[in-house]
């Protein structure tokens, strides 16, 4: 039998006599009672006559990655053979298409991690109370509605750091 069981919020391992998750903070109160273990999976869809399961978006990410690499495969080998000054194009193309690859998936995916470190500095600052870090950030979205998370979260994290010197 193991040691530990997985958090069902973060996915840390955590050891069974543990009161609180190292990682997040969580507990029996904030959300790794077994009665919230499962939410969130889903694997048959919400209709009880058609059993089949769900397809999952993720199921190919390979994808996502073949068919743009032979469309340019594709289109250079086109410049290249069917217009003199074609092969000139290339690089301006692969350059476009890393620009296009960085702006839709690692821009968008280092945003998220910066607002999950936040969030998780701010779980730590109130010692794994997440109602608490709830309220801190409300306080700041009464404040400034017009602002998003990110900016919220930084605000009450500096309004925690300056107000605890």
């Amino acid at each position: 039998m193991a040691d530990y069981f997985i958090c069902p919020v973060c996915g840390t391992e955590v050891d069974v006599d543990a009161v609180v998750c190292p990682e997040c903070g969580s507990d029996d109160e904030t959300g790794w009672s077994t009665e919230s273990a499962f939410d969130g999976l889903y694997l048959y869809e919400d209709d009880e006559d058609n059993l089949a399961p769900q397809r999952n978006a993720k199921s190919r990410p390979w994808l996502k990655y073949v068919i743009p690499s032979i469309i340019l495969i594709t289109l250079s080998a086109f410049l290249a053979t069917a217009v003199p000054w074609g092969i000139y194009l290339i690089p301006v193309i692969l350059l476009v298409a890393g620009l296009a690859y960085y702006f839709m998936e690692i821009a968008p995916n280092m945003q998220a991690n910066q607002e999950k470190k936040l969030y998780q500095e701010l779980l730590n600052r109130a010692r794994g109370d997440h109602a608490l870090v709830e309220r801190w950030i409300s306080y700041e979205r009464r404040r400034d509605p017009d602002a998003d998370e990110f900016v919220l979260m930084e605000s009450a994290l500096y309004r925690w750091q300056r107000d605890n010197r």
